[in-house]
């Protein structure tokens, strides 16, 4: 029996609310394993004029 197998019988044996959250960490983890997943390309300078601290003092 393949942990695909194990997961399915051990999943339809949860209540459907707890069943949903596996379901969420499960697509969860298929974006993380994507190179670059969703997240949008870093450049330096991009939030130039966008940002600003607070000075204390």
């Amino acid at each position: 029996m393949t942990h695909a197998d194990l997961g399915c019988q051990r999943l339809q044996q949860l209540p459907d609310s707890v069943a949903a959250e596996v379901l969420d960490a499960v697509l969860y983890l298929e974006q993380k394993q994507r190179p670059g997943g969703d997240a949008p390309e870093r450049r330096p300078g991009s939030a130039k004029d966008q940002v600003w601290t607070a000075c204390l003092g």
